[in-house]
């Protein structure tokens, strides 16, 4: 990444696996997302429970790619379905954060950091947690934030 020209090819995928405790053997394991993935998360109300979605940095197709992750994804458990932000081609989401809404478990935001490969720029955008095709609002920041930084969200 520092190069600016990648040599690992990008294979990770989204994967629900199912562990028997008593024995602690795998009992089964399925891909639930086939696109190129990375850092999954849930909403932290929903941590050691059944979730409801799992969101993630995905790219767009699912061959395996010599590329930055660019879109955020979000993975619906119970109907199978796949929805993902559409950002522009020169920009690139970072770890999907949840910060979720004091109303339930399900609803809340998504914050990403964007890099703006064009610009040279970094934003924080925000997405409604079920809406990821538009954000709800774009914060510009005063430097560029690495590529691969990671956060967590705290409510104050």
């Amino acid at each position: 990444v520092a190069s600016g020209k990648l040599k690992t090819v990008a294979e990770a995928s989204l994967w629900q696996c199912e562990l028997n405790l008593d024995t602690m053997n795998l009992v089964a394991k399925d891909v639930l997302v086939d696109q190129v993935n990375e850092f999954p998360t849930v909403s932290p109300l929903e941590v050691g429970r059944k979730e409801t979605a799992t969101y993630f940095s995905v790219n767009h197709g699912s061959t395996p790619q010599l590329s930055l992750l660019q879109n955020i994804g979000r993975y619906e458990h119970q109907t199978g379905q796949l929805q993902m932000s559409q950002l522009p081609d020169t920009h690139y989401a970072m770890e999907p954060l949840f910060a979720p809404d004091r109303s339930g478990e399900t609803d809340g935001w998504i914050l990403t950091v964007v890099y703006d490969s064009d610009r040279h720029q970094s934003e924080v955008w925000i997405f409604a947690a079920k809406q990821l095709e538009t954000p709800i609002c774009r914060l510009g920041l005063p430097s560029v934030i690495p590529i691969g930084f990671h956060g967590q969200w705290v409510a104050a």
